[in-house]
């Protein structure tokens, strides 16, 4: 992208890798913007970012295993475990550290997703909270997480729809960043 660009604005044009997707990355973006009306360098922006990637936790709960199977997020010994729990009624609760999708878990019942999500961020009296919701055609349950998390002190930036970059990989998805504020 920074090749299309002219050698000026080449100059104006940082690279940042967040290792993040979805609302991490829009957590990452709304704490850049902040920073940068509170007039920081661009040095002072990017060690800030650093130092938030890696204190974001983005954890998500497919609703079904098959796209991650058929996106190849998961494949081999793990898809088919999947798709065994997925068989008795469990759903993978999943995380992304370093880019890579993590097993973070099994859910008996999907509809206990917004609770467990909320119990975890909220855990240990952390405070300072801010998180993002996204979610692929589970708005009521995008819409629980949110007042859960707020009844908890969390500030829960935005609520949005997945974008299709994600989506195709999750299907229907509940996913929720969130980080604490030192």
């Amino acid at each position: 992208a920074r090749d299309s660009l002219s050698e000026l604005d080449q100059k104006r044009v940082t690279i940042f890798d967040s290792r993040e997707a979805s609302c991490g990355q829009a957590l990452m973006a709304h704490k850049a913007v902040e920073l940068a009306r509170e007039g920081k360098s661009i040095l002072e922006i990017l060690g800030h970012l650093n130092e938030l990637k890696e204190r974001i936790k983005l954890f998500g709960c497919p609703k079904g295993v098959e796209y991650l199977i058929s996106g190849g997020r998961l494949r081999g010994f793990k898809a088919e475990a999947a798709k065994l729990f997925q068989a008795i009624g469990a759903h993978p609760k999943l995380y992304l550290k370093n880019g890579r999708i993590k097993s973070a878990g099994l859910l008996p019942e999907f509809g206990d997703f917004a609770q467990s999500l909320s119990s975890c961020i909220t855990a240990d009296g952390r405070r300072g909270v801010f998180a993002a919701i996204s979610h692929g055609q589970m708005k009521k349950k995008a819409e629980e997480l949110s007042y859960l998390l707020k009844r908890q002190g969390v500030r829960v930036l935005f609520t949005e729809q997945l974008n299709r970059v994600v989506g195709v990989h999750t299907g229907p998805a509940l996913l929720v960043a969130w980080y604490e504020e030192y």
